[in-house]
């Protein structure tokens, strides 16, 4: 079977996903000369409130991930009497086009981080609030119980206290190492590093790895003393056509495997 232009089919790279795709996600990387082997490193588990929390008039409400928009749809479809905050805020565009959907215009930084966070957080506060009501102002973090220190570390500095608003849970999974070999494996998020640390599935030789952004990249560094690669942009998209572009460069790991 050959490619139009006349080039033929080249054998697809395999890759290790720790976290789920969707259709969509894995035709892409095939398109790519890619050959996605998802196997989850995290489960996500939806969490309800235990009983009726009472949320502060006036707040902001920040998201840090498409999880956290998840937890907080299901949560305010069960809360009829929710009160919108005074702006909403998200980490980056891929969280923000998730309170989209829903019919939600959110903020975020052009540093899609901690810190780009909490930065356009208090600039925001700046331009909209009369100084004497800024220190009145509650910020609700909706996310989950493994959430990063980071944000709340950075606005502690202004003098902000984050309240965190549990709406999932992630649940580290015991992982096996794929066989064949893959050429790459890709993160999402801290907890699936330590996830396979703690399954003692990394593979040897290691393969090349990469993450999604820098609090993960960091956490992936730490743990293997290996390169670490990240899209400029922290998108499925851009991380997918990095790996492409890397692994075209490098020969194929041998699929020899021992019986």
């Amino acid at each position: 079977m050959s490619r139009p232009g006349g080039r033929m089919d080249q054998e697809l790279r395999r890759i290790w996903v720790t976290r789920e795709w969707g259709e969509s996600e894995i035709e892409q990387a095939r398109s790519l000369g890619l050959e996605p082997v998802i196997r989850p490193a995290i489960r996500i588990v939806p969490v309800s409130p235990k009983r009726r929390r009472v949320l502060p008039d006036p707040a902001i409400w920040i998201f840090t991930s498409k999880n956290g928009v998840a937890g907080f749809s299901s949560w305010r479809e069960n809360e009829s009497n929710l009160s919108d905050p005074r702006a909403w805020f998200a980490v980056g565009e891929q969280t923000a086009n998730a309170l989209g959907r829903l019919g939600i215009h959110a903020v975020w930084p052009a540093e899609e981080n901690a810190t780009g966070l909490a930065h356009e957080i208090l600039r925001w506060m700046d331009l909209n609030m009369a100084e004497s009501n800024r220190e009145k102002v509650q910020m609700i973090h909706w996310g989950g119980n493994r959430s990063r220190p980071e944000l709340a570390n950075e606005l502690r500095k202004a003098g902000h206290t984050l309240i965190r608003q549990i709406v999932y849970e992630t649940d580290l999974v015991n992982v096996q190492i794929p066989v064949p070999p893959v050429e790459a494996i890709l993160f999402y998020s801290p907890s699936a590093v330590e996830a396979v640390r703690k399954s003692n599935a990394w593979p040897d030789p290691m393969p090349k790895l990469f993450a999604i952004g820098p609090t993960t990249a960091e956490a992936l560094s730490l743990e293997c003393n290996h390169p670490v690669q990240m899209p400029d942009t922290p998108s499925t998209e851009a991380l997918m056509e990095l790996v492409a572009r890397d692994v075209r460069r490098s020969p194929n790991l041998s699929n020899d495997t021992e019986s």
